[in-house]
């Protein structure tokens, strides 16, 4: 009896063939999903630089970013309109703004900006008690408490790169 060898060669041939096809749709499929991850990561992606949010408030308010306040006890105020002197920071950074604004509102006094609304900007996220105390301090203060949960869609180049890093150190 003889066995053809031609027949398990024509098969085991189209199993190589079929297997490299299956490898190269695996290859394409895993492209595609670590596109699609890296497109997730972007949107799902919040601003973290202080300067960002400086540069959409500015955009949207118009005025002056980072004006410099003279001796005594110098500092930059982050942005003065022509209705309003903001200052902007991280939540965390709540008491350094209150603080901040409170100095720049003393050497304001009796300039052109004394009758303008001073304003904490406030960015990141706040449970429900933490803005009742922030709304507290503001009414304290008389200030105008603004609050941004999250911007999206608003990256200037520094926070490109930040982000960028970020994934880098991410994954």
């Amino acid at each position: 009896m003889s066995h053809d060898d031609s027949l398990e060669l024509s098969i085991e041939a189209k199993l190589q063939q079929e297997n490299k096809i299956l490898q190269l749709e695996l290859a394409a499929n895993k492209a595609r999903l670590e596109e699609q991850a890296a497109e997730i990561h972007n949107l799902k992606y919040q601003p973290r630089l202080e300067k960002t949010y400086q540069s959409r408030v500015q955009e949207i308010m118009g005025g002056q970013r980072e004006i410099y306040l003279s001796h005594p006890l110098p500092g930059r105020v982050d942005l003065i309109t022509n209705q309003c002197v903001v200052e902007i920071k991280k939540l965390e950074n709540f008491s350094s703004a209150f603080g901040q604004l409170l100095h720049y509102k003393a050497k304001l006094q009796g300039t052109e900006h004394e009758q303008k609304t001073y304003v904490v900007y406030l960015f990141g996220k706040v449970t429900e008690e933490e803005k009742q105390v922030l709304e507290k301090m503001a009414d304290l203060a008389q200030f105008q408490l603004i609050i941004d949960k999250e911007i999206k869609d608003f990256m200037d180049e520094d926070e490109l790169t930040t982000r960028d890093k970020l994934r880098m150190v991410i994954g």
